[in-house]
């Protein structure tokens, strides 16, 4: 057998133990030199080039299955720190407004609103309107009894946009409007609804945090 036969065998051999996908996952054997180790060992006996085949066999496939499991390894902590930082960029803020009005219909109101933010940008707010009376006389009475007429009026609710009313014996009545940017849309807001100060949508949907607590200070209200 001549040098040129031993090199054929030991190409066919080669290809036969080894696949060409174990041969691409690994970076640790050289594919070149278990050839020469092979046709160098195939010349005396056969038995050491199965010998040194085996043992590249078992070097390409730990090779491969450590670069997996480094891979597994790794994935999930890249995925928690993206989501961690998603977490960090949300910033939830509020912007609560009190204002007390004495009316002269023997009846005071306490107007509260809380602006909720996402980033220093408006996406909702809540309105709550009180009159209560401030005597025991029966004008006092139906002056809360005209204003829950008036209230109910208001109820007109879309997406995004929910009033409800709680009359206390005619002692008081409490209009409250509730509002959620990212459902309401505003041209199906009945037009009565913006005829009142305590219905009224005042800004739009991703309103600055700054600019509100301006113009609520403008107005007199008590900011916390």
């Amino acid at each position: 057998m001549n040098n040129r036969e031993v090199r054929q065998i030991s190409d066919e051999e080669v290809r036969q133990t080894l696949t060409k996908e174990e041969l691409q996952q690994t970076q640790v054997l050289n594919f070149q030199e278990v050839q020469k180790a092979i046709r160098f060992e195939k010349i005396t006996s056969k038995r050491p080039a199965v010998l040194v085949a085996i043992i590249g066999i078992i070097s390409l496939l730990f090779g491969g299955s450590l670069q997996i499991a480094n891979s597994l390894k790794t994935t999930p902590k890249n995925i928690q720190k993206r989501d961690t930082k998603q977490n960090i960029q949300l910033e939830i803020k509020n912007l609560n407004c009190t204002k007390k009005i004495d009316n002269q219909n023997n009846t005071n109101t306490v107007y509260n609103i809380t602006y909720k933010f996402e980033n220093d940008k408006l996406v909702g707010f809540t309105k709550e309107y009180t009159v209560s009376a401030t005597s025991t006389k029966e004008e006092s009475k139906k002056s809360i009894e005209e204003i829950t007429t008036e209230f109910k009026s208001m109820m007109n609710e879309i997406d995004g946009y929910q009033v409800s009313i709680y009359n206390n014996e005619k002692e008081s009545v409490t209009l409250t409007v509730t509002v959620d940017y990212k459902k309401l849309d505003l041209t199906k807001l009945n037009n009565i609804q913006q005829t009142k100060q305590y219905t009224k949508v005042d800004y739009n949907k991703n309103e600055s945090y700054i600019k509100i607590k301006e113009d609520m200070t403008n107005q007199e209200f008590t900011i916390q």
